[in-house]
């Protein structure tokens, strides 16, 4: 579960390194909290000045949380780190690689080419 204020790591190639959440987009009734497959609102801290020389405000998804998530099946899933990665402004992934695995719940999010360019993991 990731709040408000939280930093967290970018895991695509667009030029962000860092990030922090400054607005939880609402799926429901007063959205406090992120999940796995949420879309946020992230101001760049860190940036590669050769990709991205400026500092922005940009849409992302969250694509893996620290805290355990419980699947269909009863498993849980955990990863060792949280991070996101970046959208355009009409929803579309707009990188052309993701570094490491993501999470299998992505596979039904309506983002085209998302799954495509990275691991997923089991």
């Amino acid at each position: 579960m990731l709040q408000i204020e939280t930093i967290l790591p970018n895991y695509d190639n667009t030029g962000v390194i860092t990030g922090k959440i400054i607005h939880i987009y609402k799926s429901g009734y007063k959205k406090t909290f992120a999940k796995t497959t949420d879309t946020v609102l992230i101001a760049t801290q860190k940036t590669d000045y050769r990709k991205l020389p400026e500092k922005k405000i940009i849409q992302a998804l969250i694509i893996k949380t620290k805290k355990n998530q419980k699947r269909l099946n009863g498993h849980y899933i955990k990863f060792s780190k949280s991070g996101f990665v970046t959208l355009q402004e009409k929803n579309t992934f707009k990188a052309t690689a993701i570094k490491g695995p993501i999470a299998a719940e992505l596979r039904f999010h309506t983002i085209p080419n998302l799954i495509t360019t990275a691991k997923t993991a089991v």
